[in-house]
């Protein structure tokens, strides 16, 4: 829905079963189901690390412990948390680097990551992908769910709240 690009990570024990619902659960909500691998070069998997925010002393002090263990990035637009980014083979150390400098990691995951996001803009695009990402979420084998999007997030607590 809306042009978004959804990369839907499945472990199953009957693939016919699991991509015939996945591509119903597209259907219904105004998506079309792709070819296995179709999306991938829209995403980068990477390491992520949340902090929040006020267990934080010093942020430059965060910055250089994280690059120095081998991080790549920081991510601090968000109030809430700092995210520290890396390699996915690099995610461990730097989550040990900083646990032994006493920062409190509150989540660490490697992820994909959007390399572009598209604007949600319309409330029937926002109500049909949200509810399809919801739907994908609670099927039993579908393990993750990635999808490019940005939207207001009034949207999401009307729509899901």
């Amino acid at each position: 829905p809306g042009g978004v690009a959804i990369m839907v990570k499945c472990a199953t024990d009957n693939r016919n079963r699991t991509a015939g619902d996945v591509r119903s659960y597209f259907s219904k909500y105004g998506g079309n189901m792709g070819e296995t691998g179709c999306v991938g070069w829209m995403f980068t998997e990477r390491g992520e690390l949340e902090i929040p925010r006020e267990a934080v002393a010093s942020e430059d002090d965060l910055i250089m412990t994280a690059l120095d263990a081998g991080a790549d990035d920081i991510d601090s637009s968000s109030d809430e948390h700092i995210t520290v980014i890396c390699s996915p083979q690099k995610l461990e150390a730097v989550q040990k680097a900083l646990t032994v400098a006493g920062v409190k990691v509150t989540g660490s995951d490697v992820v994909m990551s959007p390399l572009s996001t598209v604007e949600i803009d319309e409330a029937d695009n926002a109500k049909n992908l949200l509810r399809l990402l919801d739907t994908l979420e609670s099927h039993d084998d579908v393990q993750n769910v990635y999808a490019n999007f940005e939207m207001d997030p009034k949207w999401i607590q009307q729509f899901m709240g």
